[in-house]
């Protein structure tokens, strides 16, 4: 029988932990072709086509090439850069990636994951140089429920959408902002791991003339991919394709495939099985230099308005004087010169005459009205006043 797993495996666990504190599951749907170029929302938009790289009859090995040179200060950092990242060198671009995942139980049987990716890049005339946006998919072959991520980083806002619910806060202050496209590192990795890598020769990506590059080395690939080996785990069948500007020197796109055997994985109750897993993860920039555009949608709630279950925005009862904002983890905290005693006392009749019912004590309590649910945690500041976080249910 095929163990039923109850956690991510390697990879898929590294992306998701990685978008946000808490989100559980991974999944995803299979990338459609697009044809204009569109202004980004929170409507899913198509992948560009993407290829798996077609074997080739004996590669010409030729060390990649540099790129643009850097200072002697510059080349004591780290490992000098063979690549640019597209960031560097074009003004927009759009952005599109899936990561498939293929478990081989011991009994024969499979299970699929997929994580596809849609996003774009502006550079911006404000305080970061640049606005972006990427969304993330993720699905179960053997489950129907989709979760979804979308982050919007625009000026001075950055707006988050999981699973139908918003978060938005100030981008300076919201920790939204630190979360990468988790398609991103493999990218960083390459452009400066390629040195050994065989020239395949120039070829045509999205548009744009390009440098081929393959490598079969086993440690470029888990270091690209962020991973490492346990015990008794092999790594086989590797392949690491990256496509590269001849005008620029970025990297357009990239293919990693491999096969880990006896991966550790679990079962339904928790215990430790060895697994086979293929992975296929490839990313692909488009529409360069295009006409990109992104704003946060209008359904977004603004930074500095609570998204309370049961209230509009700015209908939320605040004590007299109090102020209200979004916390760097999107959560709406209310400040108030009053003690805990008195502003809780204020919710307590407050709310009940609003129909609420609410429970609790020492600072914790929880509101509920029919099918509406959120919690309330009072404490005090350092600076002697009140600080009431809400937290949607």
């Amino acid at each position: 029988m095929q163990a039923k797993r109850s956690v991510a495996v390697v990879v898929l666990v590294m992306i998701m932990i990685a978008l946000l504190a808490g989100c559980g599951r991974r999944d995803t749907e299979e990338p459609i072709p697009t044809d204009t170029v569109v202004a980004v929302t929170n409507t899913p938009t198509a992948l560009p086509p993407t290829h798996t790289p077609e074997p080739t009859e004996t590669p010409t090995v030729e060390s990649a090439p540099p790129a643009e040179e850097i200072d002697e200060a510059a080349a004591e950092d780290v490992q000098a850069l063979l690549f640019n990242v597209p960031s560097d060198i074009v003004s927009t671009f759009r952005s599109g990636g899936a990561l498939f995942l293929t478990t081989v139980f011991e009994d024969g049987a499979t299970e699929e994951e997929t994580l596809v990716l849609d996003g774009g890049y502006v550079r911006a005339a404000n305080e970061f140089g640049f606005n972006q946006f990427f969304q993330l998919e993720a699905v179960r072959a053997d489950q129907d429920e989709l979760q979804s991520l979308a982050i919007y980083e625009v000026d001075e806002v950055v707006a988050a959408l999981f699973n139908g619910s918003w978060r938005t806060a100030d981008r300076n202050d919201a920790i939204l902002s630190m979360t990468d496209n988790p398609f991103a590192p493999p990218l960083y990795q390459l452009t400066t791991s390629m040195s050994d890598a065989d020239r395949i020769g120039p070829e045509e990506r999205s548009g744009v003339e390009a440098i081929h590059y393959r490598s079969t080395d086993p440690a470029l690939f888990l270091a690209a991919a962020n991973l490492d080996l346990t015990d008794g785990q092999e790594i086989v069948d590797v392949q690491v394709d990256v496509w590269v500007a001849a005008d620029g020197n970025y990297v357009l796109a990239y293919a990693l495939q491999a096969t880990i055997n006896d991966a550790v994985d679990f079962d339904a109750e928790r215990k430790q099985v060895r697994v086979d897993q293929e992975i296929d993860w490839q990313y692909e920039i488009y529409d360069i230099d295009g006409d990109v555009q992104i704003r946060v949608p209008e359904e977004a709630p603004e930074p500095s308005s609570a998204n309370v279950p049961g209230f509009a925005v700015g209908e939320f009862p605040l004590p007299l004087g109090a102020e209200m904002k979004i916390n760097m983890f999107g959560q709406t905290e209310i400040t108030t010169e009053l003690s805990e005693t008195e502003v809780m006392n204020f919710y307590q009749q407050t709310l009940t005459e609003l129909g609420w019912k609410i429970e609790g004590a020492f600072g914790l309590y929880e509101a509920t009205k029919d099918e509406l649910r959120f919690s309330m945690m009072a404490l005090t500041t350092n600076q002697g006043k009140t600080l009431v976080q809400i937290r949607n249910e």
